[in-house]
C-alpha cells in the first residue's frame, strides 16, 4: 500500500509539473499546448473518478488538436477514451 500511495505521489507530482509547464508555454502562445493540457486534465479527471469531465475533456483535446493540426494528439485523445471507455464497459462511447 506504501508503495502504490508513494507512486500516486509522484504521478501527481510529475502531472502538476508537466501542466505547469505546458500552461506556461500555452500564454506564450504555443500552438500545441491547448490540446496536451486537456489530454492530461482529462487523464487525470478520468482517475480521479470524474467520468464525465474526462469525455468531455477527451473530446475537447481531439476538438483543440484538430484546430491546430494536430493530427497525433487528435488520434492519441481519440485512442485513449475509447480504452478507457473500453475498460469501464462502456461500448457506446467507445466508438
Amino acid at each position: 500500500v506504501q508503495d502504490s500511495a508513494a507512486s500516486a505521489r509522484w504521478r501527481d507530482h510529475t502531472l502538476r509539473r508537466a501542466l505547469g509547464r505546458l500552461r506556461r508555454w500555452q500564454r506564450w502562445g504555443a500552438p500545441f499546448a491547448d490540446a496536451k493540457i486537456l489530454l492530461l486534465e482529462a487523464e487525470s479527471a478520468w482517475q480521479a473518478g470524474a467520468r464525465a469531465r474526462a469525455l468531455e475533456c477527451f473530446d475537447r483535446a481531439t476538438e483543440a488538436a484538430r484546430r491546430s493540426g494536430l493530427a497525433h494528439d487528435e488520434g492519441l485523445a481519440s485512442e485513449r477514451a475509447a480504452r478507457h471507455c473500453m475498460q469501464a464497459g462502456r461500448t457506446d462511447f467507445a466508438r
